[in-house]
């Protein structure tokens, strides 16, 4: 979670997850299934594995996935 978000939602459970791909962490899984919710926004640190990782298997899974491309950036030499 960002420096900051976790100040204001003291609440939210930090997961560190154990793998590229987050929807792979059964943590993650959980805590989105208890939510109820089946449209999620999506954003990560790398375009390429963060973000495009989950939302692929999240919409496998049956959710609506809208990606958050303002919070997420792709590697590169520059």
């Amino acid at each position: 979670m960002m420096l900051g978000l976790n100040k204001r939602e003291r609440d939210v459970e930090i997961i560190e997850r154990t793998t590229l791909n987050a929807w792979d962490e059964p943590r993650v899984r959980r805590a989105v299934e208890a939510t109820g919710r089946k449209k999620l926004i999506i954003g990560g640190i790398a375009t390429e594995v963060c973000l495009t990782f989950p939302s692929l298997a999240a919409t496998a899974a049956g959710y609506d996935v809208c990606a958050a491309v303002d919070s997420s950036r792709h590697f590169s030499r520059n």
